[in-house]
């Protein structure tokens, strides 16, 4: 088992869910510069979309600001995953090309960092929408923050509702050097 440090995870923890409202009212009221990205080797071809914030130092919301600031903040996203989308069983990993390298400035060096993964979700698609994650449904609730540990566990992800579901994803390195 991996042994993870909370101190840093649980500050921005607390960023979110102190400020919940104001965050859900940012997402939904502004347009992102979204990016398609066609599903790769473990998905089904479908098409999900997304917005890398943590390099995207001029974004107008102070509480992501704080969050995208933090040294041990290293990948922050807005995904929106289309309806009726399967991301097929996976682990997150951390890539080693040049554009995400620059998005995970620790794994450059030191090596390979422990991380813990974030989900705020922004929408809600109740029971429709889940992760299997270690054998267990995980359903989300729109505003609340649930962590995984997505680069050492197997997962896939499910979107049956007829509605996009859209959720801030935030890598927090938690061990090795932080």
């Amino acid at each position: 088992m991996t042994e993870h440090n909370v101190k840093n995870l649980n500050h921005v923890v607390s960023l979110l869910k102190n400020n919940r409202d104001s965050l859900i009212e940012f997402f939904t009221t502004n347009e992102f510069p979204l990016e398609v990205l066609q599903g790769g080797r473990d998905m089904n071809k479908s098409i999900y979309y997304y917005d890398f914030l943590k390099p995207n130092l001029s974004i107008k919301n102070q509480v992501l600001k704080n969050i995208v600031t933090c040294s041990y903040v290293t990948y922050m996203n807005y995904t929106i995953f289309v309806p009726k989308i399967h991301i097929y069983k996976h682990r997150d990993v951390l890539p080693t090309n040049e554009i995400y390298e620059k998005r995970h400035l620790h794994r450059k060096f030191y090596g390979d960092p422990t991380y813990l993964r974030i989900h705020f979700p922004i929408t809600d698609c109740g029971n429709d929408c889940f992760m299997i994650y270690d054998k267990l449904k995980c359903t989300w609730n729109r505003g609340e923050v649930y962590v995984y540990d997505v680069h050492n566990c197997e997962h896939e992800f499910w979107n049956n509702s007829d509605k996009p579901f859209a959720v801030l994803l935030i890598d927090v390195l938690t061990g090795n050097d932080q």
